[in-house]
């Protein structure tokens, strides 16, 4: 171990900023962020229904496991397991923010595209039909790829 200088021999323990215990942290994130557990239902250590209480108060999704407070290293396939479905579940709630953003950027579009088209529409009629059919098209097409492409998902 080496010390402060880097000195070989012991250690030393640094006392801790007083500002540690008298600065509030700030909201804890669990109250904003979703939340998992890995209970161990075995757990004397920590104790079962403490960490439980706990998973419960922050909303978290619970996963119980026969094990005790070591469970990462008695049962790391069944952790790993837990962490990537967590993984693939925060992926897909990422691509659902993206697709709210773009449909809510689409929708003002839409709505810039008809404004101009009723403008245009009692100077020139067919312009303006233009426009909208124009706008229309590729809505459309998206939509049947959309189709398509779930309905080869679902074979």
């Amino acid at each position: 171990v080496l010390n402060h200088a880097g000195n070989p021999g012991y250690a030393l323990t640094y006392p801790l900023a007083e500002a540690a215990f008298s600065e509030r942290s700030g909201p804890p994130a669990w109250k904003q962020l979703p939340s998992w557990t890995v209970l161990a239902t075995a757990d004397k250590a920590a104790g079962t229904d403490i960490v439980r209480s706990m998973a419960e108060r922050a909303g978290a999704t619970i996963t119980e496991v026969e094990g005790s407070h070591v469970i990462m290293i008695s049962q790391p396939d069944l952790v790993t397991e837990v962490i990537e479905k967590v993984g693939l579940l925060r992926r897909d709630m990422q691509q659902k923010k993206e697709l709210e953003r773009y449909e809510a950027r689409f929708k003002r579009i839409e709505q810039k595209v008809s404004a101009l088209a009723d403008a245009l529409s009692s100077n020139n009629p067919e312009l303006a039909t233009a426009i909208r059919t124009a706008w229309q098209l590729p809505a459309r097409s998206l939509a049947f790829r959309n189709a398509q492409h779930q309905r080869e998902g679902d074979d």
